[in-house]
């Protein structure tokens, strides 16, 4: 479920209400992951203020921070750490 929607990247005004409509339970962990864990963040918290009790943000996100030229996926994040994933 996207937190901002793109390309104009504007929260999702939906996006509390939906996820609250796949998992009624307030109460069970839920990871937020984007691409450097500041989008992720801001949706964590919203799910928080709204009664969800176990959000946590992914630091770092999945590529991370860029590094002096600029490139992600280099200094920190999912992929960086190593950790699973598939692009298909």
């Amino acid at each position: 479920m996207e937190w901002q929607r793109f390309p104009e990247m504007a929260v999702n005004p939906d996006f509390v209400k939906k996820i609250a409509q796949e998992i009624a339970d307030t109460t069970p962990a839920i990871f937020t992951l984007c691409r450097s864990g500041a989008r992720s963040i801001a949706a964590a918290r919203a799910l928080t203020q709204e009664g969800f009790a176990g959000c946590y943000n992914v630091v770092g996100g999945f590529e991370g921070d860029p590094d002096e030229f600029g490139h992600r996926g280099g200094v920190n994040g999912w992929k960086f750490d190593g950790l699973p994933w598939v692009q298909k």
